[in-house]
């Protein structure tokens, strides 16, 4: 016998009444395992995963944050939306404004040429009457996209949201530290569009190219980190020989900052 849709939003209700917080929670992971993690996630995995949204309060499956696996490793790449979220939830910011420069230096608030801009400028206020202000620039972050995506589309748009983000962490830093957005950070081989439900796709070998967007790469991150540590009153760290030794001196300095946090200082 067919049920009546009234029937069946009743039987729906009654069938979610009776699960048990156990069934919930599997349920839960199953559907974070089936649209958010990579392919052949193991348990351990997601457990990394789920306890990584948890501790930054991120909503795994409202699009917050997504999934990669870069070279063997997992990548969390947060959304702008994702940082605007936390940055809400840690101070918030009062107003912000975005502008734009071409070849001649000078900044416009509104960018209407059809080539892109040089460089964009992200001014922010926090509630706590802070101030950031971040510039980026074209050869950094637009210059090696292809055309087809939306950086060729909109250019001063995508530019905007990296000079924004640089912004966010740079006045939120306990709070989006080591935390970047897809347009920041770009996989090998792969656009920069963020994606509504994230999907993992097959790494390309890393060239030349790649191997030098790395180090720029992790030369932010440790920028970065050195801002972090001076806003906490930590020595800064010393200037690493490679690329290698500034994933590890950012290791490290991930684990002082949760010890710090830890110790409530």
């Amino acid at each position: 016998m067919q049920l009546t849709k009234r029937e069946q939003a009743q039987a729906d209700a009654f069938g979610e009444m009776v699960r048990t917080p156990e069934q919930k929670r599997k349920d839960f992971r199953d559907l974070v395992l089936r649209t958010v993690m990579p392919d052949q996630a193991t348990a351990d995995e997601l457990e990394l995963v789920l306890g990584f949204a948890k501790s930054r309060d991120l909503d795994l499956l409202g699009g917050d944050i997504y999934v990669l696996r870069d070279r063997g490793k997992l990548q969390f790449k947060c959304t702008i939306d994702g940082m605007r979220k936390i940055a809400a939830r840690a101070g918030g910011v009062r107003k912000f404004k975005v502008f734009w420069c071409g070849e001649d230096g000078e900044w416009l608030d509104k960018w209407l040429a059809s080539k892109p801009p040089r460089a964009a400028l992200c001014h922010l206020q926090t509630m706590a009457g802070g101030e950031q202000e971040r510039v980026v620039h074209w050869e950094e972050f637009g210059s090696d996209k292809t055309a087809k995506g939306p950086w060729g589309r909109m250019s001063a748009h995508m530019l905007a949201k990296v000079a924004e983000a640089h912004a966010l962490r740079g006045a939120f830093p306990e709070a989006l530290g080591r935390l970047y957005t897809n347009d920041e950070l770009p996989d090998p081989g792969q656009g920069t569009q963020e994606p509504a439900v994230p999907t993992i796709e097959a790494q390309a070998t890393p060239g030349p190219n790649e191997d030098e967007s790395r180090k720029r790469r992790f030369w932010g991150w440790f920028k970065d980190a050195q801002e972090v540590r001076a806003k906490l009153g930590l020595p800064p760290m010393r200037d690493p020989t490679s690329v290698d030794d500034c994933e590890a001196l950012l290791q490290e300095h991930d684990e002082e900052v949760k010890a710090l946090g830890a110790r409530g200082d």
